[in-house]
């Protein structure tokens, strides 16, 4: 596995210190041939003192990583970029203010996203996703096994075959908001929660949004 690592030096600081902010950086690799962690680690880059106050600048990083298309990938970034492409396995993404570009994806999907964007282009599995103030787009994703999507004050936009089948459970009310454009069999509702299948039922799909909006859509 390769693992490239692009760091940019923070913006609005002087020379000397971008080039100590960048160099303090270190990109932590590790795991087995079964299982590996992505993380950058920011505890060397300086602080800036100014009389009683302290700040820091941190570097922007853009991760490339090239492995085995089958694994096992945990990666937990901050303020970056990553890319993936072509990867079956469990995928376990945690990012904070990171924007996400990912392709060609199967197996199982966890994905907690707190701020940036996200858009995942081509999936067959099972998704667990948590979002926090994130935009997040599926294109061509057939769902095979049973998923979660939550959003906080977010957007999830689900796009799937039109003969997806799914069980659906997604929660209602004045600040939930959930839609679809594929025909739902209704199987029980009420004032806060709607339950039903579509094209006859399937994979368990759990909606919960606060302040938040999920649509599904067919490709």
């Amino acid at each position: 596995m390769d693992v490239f690592a692009h760091i940019e030096p923070p913006e609005n600081v002087s020379e000397e210190y971008a080039r100590r902010a960048v160099e303090a950086v270190r990109i932590e690799v590790y795991g087995d041939s079964h299982s590996m962690t992505v993380a950058a680690n920011f505890d060397d880059v300086p602080y800036i003192y100014r009389g009683r106050n302290q700040s820091r600048h941190l570097p922007h990083i853009n991760f490339d990583i090239h492995a085995p298309r089958r694994l096992q990938l945990r990666a937990e970034l901050d303020r970056s970029e990553l890319a993936l492409r072509g990867i079956e396995g469990d995928l376990n993404l945690e990012t904070d203010r990171t924007k996400l570009e990912a392709r060609d994806l199967a197996g199982k999907l966890r994905l907690k996203m707190d701020r940036g964007d996200a858009t995942i282009t081509g999936m067959r599995g099972a998704l667990d996703v948590e979002n926090d103030r994130t935009d997040l787009t599926l294109n061509l994703v057939q769902i095979d096994g049973n998923s979660r999507l939550e959003t906080h004050r977010g957007n999830i936009d689900l796009r799937v075959p039109q003969s997806q089948g799914l069980s659906i459970h997604a929660n209602r009310g004045r600040r939930e908001e959930f839609h679809t454009d594929l025909p739902v069999t209704i199987q029980s509702m009420s004032r806060d929660r709607i339950d039903g299948t579509i094209n006859g039922g399937g994979p368990e799909l759990v909606v919960r949004t606060e302040r938040g909006k999920v649509t599904l859509r067919r490709d």
